[in-house]
């Protein structure tokens, strides 16, 4: 009988651009690839943007010296105010 080998985790490999723009805001709607940012302040500026335009985006912090990939925020449209057809 063979043992099988655990699972690895998909995400096991950090980019130099991981280390050069920490801050990844995800809009999925707007674009399928991840914006990068190297400021807290400029992720945060996109998320808002995101969300003043009824999009949603999740904000991720990636550390390369831990190995860590830090979920930070989510923000989802407000489906109230938009208008029926």
């Amino acid at each position: 009988m063979s043992v099988k080998p655990k699972s690895r985790p998909v995400f096991t490999r950090f980019d130099k651009i991981d280390s050069e723009k920490p801050y990844k805001v995800t809009c999925p709607e707007l674009q399928l690839a991840p914006f990068r940012f190297k400021t807290l302040e400029m992720a945060l500026d996109k998320v808002n943007e995101a969300k003043e335009n009824r999009f949603q985006s999740i904000l991720t912090i990636v550390d390369v010296e831990k190995q860590k990939l830090t979920f930070a925020g989510y923000t989802a449209p407000d489906w109230t105010k938009r208008r029926s057809a």
